[in-house]
């Protein structure tokens, strides 16, 4: 998996700690758990990873100190298990005694992180035991848990309370967000007639599974549709734009597409946004290029908002200028172009 790199020098300079950091508190798990934390420490400075993993975990057995957990989560990225990486620094920040001043460069790390994962949303029946691929999730206190996957198919199964259980696999993409609900089958266990021996229900042994849609707006890794008009800033026409899309990222898609109008002409561009929800904030950045007495390139840039609903449908708004470099005589080099566009997701 490719992953923005993050230097090892400032991931030491997060986790520089000694092992006087712990308390000085009597007992021998205390003890147990300074002396592999500080062994862990010098393998992890000295670059001997899988060594440096073994003692932060024995001293995590010990000891549930935040800086344990730090140390673990970046000791898995200098190991490239970066699923693994991010789920420890999700701990890490949820845990009490976190540092409030290092909780800020973890939370930029983890974001780095997420941009090659996928996120899961698990949702179980209280008393539930879940596990990811055979590692076991730990719910908070509503039954939930965000759980970071590697893109890729991912098993998700359940233990249910009454003895039910529920399984599911996913195909997930980088930088996407799914979302699993795994409850049991309602209503009274079925009685067996009398007489006749005792029969397992399927139903009762499997359980229900019911898996939502991505989150509006996450289409990473998917191709689209997209039809837009280009409107003249002095009300002299427009301009239709049908193309392509793809989301590279939750962050960045990019497109191309037809100029239909008075003039014909091709445009490309790349599209940044911001996921905070359905209607995300954007930049648009792109090269049109109009065929009027020859080829006339120009640059465009535009600001506005995109509106996905659904998983596969949306709409975009934005207000842009767009250059030429050699416009034709009485044609205007720069002009203002508001648009509105309709976007498909397959």
């Amino acid at each position: 998996m490719k992953l923005r790199r993050i230097t090892l020098g400032s991931a030491l300079a997060i986790l520089s700690v000694t092992a006087s950091a712990f308390s000085q508190s009597p007992g021998d798990r205390e003890d147990s758990a300074r002396k592999h934390f500080a062994q862990g420490v010098e393998n992890l400075e000295a670059g001997r990873y899988d060594a440096a993993l073994r003692e932060f975990e024995a001293a995590q057995a010990d000891s549930n100190s935040p800086k344990i957990v730090l140390n673990i989560a970046t000791t898995l990225r200098q190991l490239r298990r970066f699923a693994e990486a991010a789920n420890a620094y999700a701990r890490y920040l949820k845990h009490p005694e976190r540092d409030p001043e290092r909780a800020t460069e973890v939370e930029q790390i983890l974001a780095e992180l997420d941009r090659d994962l996928c996120r899961v949303s698990i949702h179980a029946p209280t008393g539930s035991t879940v596990t990811v691929d055979g590692t076991r999730v730990e719910l908070d206190a509503q039954s939930r848990a965000v759980y970071r996957v590697s893109p890729g198919s991912h098993m998700v199964a359940a233990e249910l309370p009454g003895g039910l259980s529920a399984t599911k696999t996913l195909e997930v993409a980088a930088g996407s967000e799914r979302s699993v609900e795994l409850s049991p089958v309602s209503g009274p266990e079925p009685r067996e007639p009398k007489g006749e021996p005792a029969r397992e229900s399927p139903a009762r042994d499997q359980g229900v599974v019911r898996e939502r849609e991505q989150a509006p707006g996450s289409h990473a890794s998917a191709f689209g549709f997209t039809v837009r008009a280009d409107f003249d800033g002095k009300a002299r026409g427009l301009v239709f734009a049908p193309g392509v899309l793809f989301d590279v990222s939750r962050y960045v898609e990019i497109g191309a597409a037809a100029l239909i109008g008075k003039r014909q002409g091709a445009w490309a561009g790349a599209r940044a946004l911001l996921p905070v929800g359905a209607l995300k904030p954007s930049l648009l950045v792109g090269a049109p290029v109009f065929f009027v007495q020859g080829v006339r390139p120009g640059v465009q840039g535009a600001v506005g908002l995109v509106w996905d609903p659904s998983q596969h449908f949306g709409v975009s708004a934005d207000l842009g200028v767009a250059h030429f470099f050699s416009p034709p005589p009485d044609y205007e080099a720069t002009v203002f172009v508001p648009s509105v566009g309709l976007r498909t997701w397959l």
